[in-house]
């Protein structure tokens, strides 16, 4: 199920922009895989980030935060119920099924978050955080190709993704090498 799954995220991952892709984010993801970048990387992820978690509705955007709040302090109920209200409302934003992805991975249910994280690559081909999300379910399942795969996708995208370099450096090591 991973690998086929992982082909399908890492095409989606490099496909043309939905019409849809939020103004400036280009600029900012630019300047991120800078290999030195202007600004200081963290200022530049948590601008991606602010773009991603933030919907031009304010009661989508109101679930959001109750969502997160709800995570942070583990009523998943109340997060799930407020998750599947904004998809309902706002199927087309990535963070939506990103976080619904992430609550499902909480909660050990990695199909539904694969398809979520599926959704999410659909919506914002770039999110970094999805497709490295679908790196640590491919580890829990032991498939570490796909894991790895998943990891130096991430990275494509956002080079400064330490603890995914420090992961992928990691899963290299374990996999079989050939000999030409």
């Amino acid at each position: 199920m991973l690998g086929s799954t992982l082909k399908l995220i890492l095409d989606l991952a490099n496909r043309q922009l939905p019409a849809h892709a939020p103004a400036g984010l280009d600029d900012v993801f630019a300047a991120l895989r800078a290999p030195v970048p202007t600004r200081p990387v963290a200022d530049l992820e948590d601008d991606i980030w602010d773009f991603w978690i933030h919907h031009p509705d304010t009661a989508c955007d109101g679930w959001m935060v109750q969502a997160i709040a709800a995570m942070a302090v583990g009523h998943v109920d109340d997060a799930r119920g407020c998750l599947a209200r904004i998809v309902a409302m706002a199927p087309d934003w990535a963070e939506a099924w990103n976080k619904r992805a992430t609550l499902n991975y909480m909660m050990g249910r990695d199909i539904e978050a694969v398809a979520d994280i599926g959704r999410t690559i659909v919506l914002e081909p770039r999110h970094f955080g999805a497709i490295a999300g679908f790196g640590h379910i491919a580890l829990r399942h032991g498939d570490l190709t796909a894991a790895q795969a998943a990891f130096e996708e991430a990275l494509r995208i956002h080079p400064h993704l330490n603890d995914i370099r420090v992961l992928a450096i990691e899963i290299g090591r374990d996999l079989p090498h050939t000999v030409n």
